[in-house]
């Protein structure tokens, strides 16, 4: 009998954490994805997700996010990036309104502009793989530093000794010497 009121508590407590309601709240992040959604700028866009995939699912105060954006500004490469993100189109602000509500255009225009971004869904994922991998490469490389002083060095061979070798010419010197002996 206690373990099924344990479980009951477990079991309730799970389900409120799941039903419970989405923060709405404005973030800098969500200000920078705005930003790049308005003015078509992917790359921006993307940098943004690579930080944190969440943010796509992020909503600002008004409840719209990303999604919402990408119809409002009609930027068929941010709707494609959320689309393969998994966020979804079915979503509501906090006025009950969804994100195709915001298309600025008619109907026939709508249906294009999802039908372009679902074309452009392989497209985009793989350059948010690729930015990905550039991304951890670099922070990788950052976290190792660099040794210059191995860098001909092949690993398993023993360390070559180093050569010490005078590169400064003294040819004008010289001269200059050899003139002021004949004056």
């Amino acid at each position: 009998m206690r373990g099924m009121r344990v479980l009951r508590s477990v079991l309730s407590l799970f389900f409120a954490v799941a039903c419970a309601e989405q923060v709405f709240e404005d973030s800098p992040a969500l200000t920078t994805l705005w930003q790049a959604s308005s003015s078509g700028q992917s790359e921006m866009f993307i940098s943004q997700i690579i930080q944190n995939r969440e943010f796509a699912q992020h909503r600002s105060s008004d409840g719209r996010g990303p999604m919402f954006w990408a119809f409002e500004f009609k930027n068929v490469e941010t709707l494609a990036l959320l689309l393969h993100l998994g966020v979804s189109t079915e979503q509501e602000d906090v006025d009950g309104k969804k994100p195709r509500e915001f298309f600025p255009d008619d109907a026939a225009a709508l249906a294009q502009f999802e039908a372009d971004a679902k074309a452009k869904v392989a497209e985009m994922a793989s350059l948010l793989s690729e930015r990905e991998e550039e991304f951890y490469s670099y922070q990788q490389s950052v976290d190792e530093p660099e040794d210059y002083e191995d860098e001909d060095e092949v690993p398993g061979e023993p360390k070559a000794k180093s050569k010490k070798v005078d590169t400064i010419d003294y040819a004008d010197e010289e001269e200059e010497e050899e003139g002021k002996d004949e004056m």
